[in-house]
């Protein structure tokens, strides 16, 4: 017997003990009032006394009955004793109407108190001893008109007592049978309803999960597909920048080309200098040679040794602004042609100055020594400039190498360019692909939520919410 089968039990025990205490006083105080109506009437010819004995017979047994109900309210002994005190009662009534035969029926209601005990013992030992108490009373004192001898009529109540008792008795473990298989049913179903009581519960815990991430990944592909739409926009933004940088860096690489030729032409146009420079450094020095022949021949030339050394100084000078023009120059040639024209000039005047030789005898001399002083000078600063301009050569032909570099430096960002651009574009189509597929996502997202939310709505209306 199971834990529930026995709780069932013993509950129902305890209310049928109460039924049945009811039933007893029920038993009699309409048995008493029956009988004391019949002695009233004159049907029952006996005497107020033995109705008193009668109702101390039935009185006394109820009274301990119940004391002894409410002393031991959970003791299983309580159910004999009330069915036995019912036994009782019946006998009293029986007894007292002197018709044992017509009254048997009234034993079977002790025995339908047994059954709703749903006691298996409890009905056999109340069958057997309201079958017994019966067949005494029956052959005892059979009835009025009967006699003793009459057996066949006593034999037979007794065995159709005895049938009915048994059937009872039979219905009554029947009836357990089913009340156990009832029980048996109910605590399966109890036991399924809780296990779909906690697969609900679980339902509706993982439906409450799937709902709260089905809105947080909708929250996050919105965040999402609002982010790559950003990026897509920069990413648009960028390509476009990207081509115009690429734009940028043709022209830079175009520039640097003709940079580049124009370098090449100011390295040319510097050894050109630098050849002219050697030259003017030997055409200075075979000029001092001749300012110092000059210089010799100045005593006896006089005024046209001054003369010529004034032209000579004029020369040098003229010179020497020649190879500062070149040297600030560079690629320019058009100092070169300002001083040859005043070294035209300067001729000019030296013819002119050849006429008055005669008259500056005197002071040629003179001239003639200072500018031989002043050639070793120019000498010197003619040197100093060729010097000046090979290191420029050098420094041009560094700055050629460095503009080739930048050149190429230059050729390598426009293909870098075109790459980012390229590369922009395909950027901007995975993140259209990122932004469809996150939208898709969603919505997918979404369609979970509404049927997560059908889902609870259909066990709220079942009641397993």
């Amino acid at each position: 017997m199971t834990n529930q089968e026995n709780s069932f039990i013993r509950k129902n025990e305890l209310q049928t003990n109460l039924f049945v205490l009811k039933v007893l006083y029920l038993i009699f105080l309409g048995g008493i009032s029956l009988i004391a109506i019949m002695i009233g009437t004159g049907i029952l010819d006996t005497t107020w006394t033995a109705w008193l004995i009668m109702f101390l017979g039935m009185g006394v047994p109820v009274g301990i009955a119940t004391l002894l109900q409410r002393s031991f309210t959970a003791h299983p002994f309580i159910k004999y004793i009330l069915v036995l005190t019912s036994i009782v009662g019946f006998g009293v009534i029986v007894g007292a109407n002197d018709i044992n035969l017509s009254l048997s029926p009234l034993w079977l209601g002790s025995l339908a108190l047994s059954v709703l005990y749903f006691n298996f013992p409890l009905t056999i030992v109340t069958a057997l001893t309201v079958t017994v108490t019966n067949a005494v009373f029956v052959f005892s004192a059979p009835g009025r008109g009967m006699e003793a001898a009459d057996m066949s009529i006593m034999a037979a109540n007794s065995l159709a007592f005895f049938i009915a008792a048994c059937a009872i008795s039979f219905s009554s473990y029947k009836g357990r049978e089913m009340l156990n298989q009832s029980i048996e049913l109910q605590s399966k179903a109890s036991r399924q309803a809780e296990v779909m009581t906690m697969i609900v519960t679980e339902a509706q815990a993982a439906a409450g999960k799937v709902n709260l991430a089905g809105e947080s990944l909708a929250a996050s592909s919105q965040e999402i597909s609002a982010s790559l739409e950003e990026v897509a926009a920069t990413a648009t933004e960028f390509s476009g920048n990207a081509q115009n940088m690429s734009l940028r860096a043709q022209e830079m690489q175009e520039t640097g080309s003709q940079i580049n030729l124009k370098a090449r032409d100011g390295g040319a146009a510097i050894n050109s200098a630098m050849n002219e420079m050697e030259e003017i450094d030997t055409s200075v020095a075979g000029m001092q040679d001749i300012i110092v022949t000059l210089h010799n021949q100045s005593k006896n030339i006089g005024s046209v040794t001054e003369t010529i050394i004034g032209i000579a100084e004029q020369t040098n000078l003229l010179a020497l602004n020649a190879a500062i023009e070149a040297a600030r120059a560079g690629e320019q040639g058009k100092g070169f042609a300002v001083v040859a024209e005043e070294v035209r000039k300067l001729a000019e005047h030296s013819a002119q100055s050849a006429a008055e030789i005669s008259q500056s005898i005197q002071s040629v001399e003179l001239q003639a020594q200072k500018a031989a002083e002043n050639m070793e000078q120019n000498a010197a600063k003619v040197k100093s400039g060729s010097e000046v301009v090979t290191n420029a050569g050098q420094i041009f032909e560094a700055i050629i190498g460095e503009i080739g570099q930048v050149a190429e430096q230059i050729q390598d960002i426009a293909a870098s360019s075109q790459e980012i651009g390229s590369g922009s574009e395909s950027l901007s189509a995975a993140v259209e692909e990122q932004t469809a597929t996150m939208t898709e996502v969603a919505n997918t997202a979404a369609g979970l939520q509404e049927t997560v939310n059908s889902l609870l709505e259909v066990l709220q209306k079942n009641d397993y919410a």
